[in-house]
């Protein structure tokens, strides 16, 4: 679905609260079978680039990732207060948008902590808890809508 929504590079990471550790062998074959959807996917909508998909990582690497360009980055946690998604004001200079959404059972409070110390900003998707997969999506859909890209 990000292929579709037009998502250029997608990370997984394992965190706190992650489920379902898998061996080196079984996270190599997963990679090649997301390879494979992201191929398929971009014959299905017309998309000419392929998204790049980076190898498995853990929280605390991905949080201090340097990327090739400056980007906002947005970690979206269902108690972040008041502050949601469709209240954040894009910076016009910077044209790239890191959304990093956690796994079902969500961020703990000290993996917001240390990702807001990393540049990171916390926002939430509003009252509803979501389905990382749902989660996803959605923010994928609202922040390409805010960008004026849907």
């Amino acid at each position: 679905k990000c292929t579709e929504l037009g998502v250029d590079y997608f990370i997984r990471f394992v965190s706190s609260r992650s489920q379902g550790r898998q061996s080196s062998d079984r996270r190599k074959k997963k990679q090649q079978r997301l390879q494979t959807i992201v191929k398929t996917a971009c014959k299905q909508c017309g998309r000419l680039d392929l998204m790049e998909l980076g190898r498995e990582s853990v929280l605390a690497d991905v949080l201090k990732m340097e990327f090739v360009e400056p980007c906002q980055k947005l970690i979206l946690w269902e108690e972040a207060g008041g502050l949601k998604l469709g209240d954040i004001h894009f910076q016009d200079s910077l044209q790239n948008i890191c959304l990093m959404l956690g796994p079902e059972g969500g961020f703990s409070a000290s993996e917001v902590e240390e990702a807001v110390s990393c540049g990171w900003q916390s926002v939430s998707l509003g009252e509803r808890i979501l389905r990382a997969e749902t989660a996803t999506i959605s923010a994928v859909a609202i922040t390409q809508h805010l960008l004026g890209a849907m």
